[in-house]
């Protein structure tokens, strides 16, 4: 009796295993959308960016001058896409709030860092 126990829990352990599982891939794919933009200077990119991803974003200007961004096509999470749009120019992102990301250089990251805990 108490083998029959065993297995039972481990098969209730396993299927709850399972349905979480499948929850969060559905979840990532419900979140996956289309979001086009075309090789273009990174502040064009940012936002555009913005509006197709009704994300905000924060960041310096000055910060984005100059810098050409890959641009981004097809189906994708909007962090994904935030991070292709990103690659190779030296920028990161991070999340300040559910619908606002702040783009800054790792250096700048960790001058804030630093500086939070002293």
């Amino acid at each position: 009796m108490k083998q029959f126990s065993r297995i039972t829990s481990a098969c209730f352990i396993l299927a709850l295993v399972l349905i979480m599982g499948v929850s969060t891939l559905q979840a990532e794919q419900a979140d996956r959308q289309s979001i086009e933009i075309a090789p273009q200077p990174l502040a064009s990119a940012l936002q555009n960016f913005s509006e197709q991803s009704g994300l905000q974003l924060a960041y310096v200007s000055t910060l984005v001058e100059g810098i050409q961004s890959p641009g981004t096509e097809g189906a994708k999470a909007p962090t994904e896409a935030l991070q292709a749009v990103l690659d190779g120019t030296g920028l990161h992102y991070r999340f300040i709030n559910e619908q606002t990301a702040a783009i800054a250089t790792l250096k700048e990251d960790k001058k804030k860092a630093g500086k939070s805990l002293e």
